[in-house]
């Protein structure tokens, strides 16, 4: 339950400002989907904000992308939070290698809609995930500005998890029966 009390303060800080509501980008996963239960715990509480789910299908996997969507979509029907899917080609048109700066513009294409619309985007990117951002940084030559990690929230996005570890968001899904689906290609090469 400290994962919890810690977001639900620091989320309440970020809702102080007027938003209508906020898109949960989800992707199936451990991270995003204890994203959903956690900010849906706080939508029905007192802070009474709406929450949507949204899933942008990249086909990478075949038929394990189209199960990551089903899964998420019965999970957001569990909690009845309304949930949204996009076929991620429609949205911007792939290039040949589908590389991460493809993924990752699909998906601020489709927060930037929400934002129009008075949403902010909730990521659930962690502090595992902040550590491996320096790094590829670094390896890349980035300059010192850019070297520094992600922000809790800039630019309409929500990253509530930055100072939580994948482990504490294992256990606290543990605690909670959440179920999520594990990329098996995040395993390969030691990823």
């Amino acid at each position: 339950e400290a994962v919890f009390a810690s977001l639900e303060n620091s989320i309440n800080r970020i809702l102080v400002e007027q938003i209508r509501g906020v898109v949960v980008m989800c992707s199936g996963g451990l991270d995003s989907s204890c994203l959903l239960h956690v900010l849906w715990r706080i939508a029905k509480g007192k802070n009474k904000f709406s929450l949507i789910a949204i899933h942008v299908n990249f086909g990478l996997r075949g038929i394990q992308s189209d199960l990551d969507q089903i899964a998420i979509s019965d999970f957001a029907a569990q909690l009845g939070v309304p949930f949204q899917a996009y076929n991620a080609a429609a949205i911007l048109p792939a290039n040949s290698s589908r590389s991460h700066s493809w993924t990752r513009a699909c998906r601020r294409r489709i927060s930037q809609r929400f934002n129009q619309m008075g949403f902010i985007a909730a990521l659930a990117h962690h502090r595992d995930d902040v550590a491996e951002n320096v790094l590829m940084r670094a390896a890349r030559g980035t300059g010192p500005m850019t070297l520094l990690g992600m922000e809790q929230f800039q630019n309409n996005e929500l990253r509530p998890f930055l100072s939580f570890t994948k482990d504490n968001l294992a256990q606290y899904a543990n605690s909670h029966g959440i179920l999520w689906r594990v990329d098996h290609t995040n395993l390969e090469d030691g990823c």
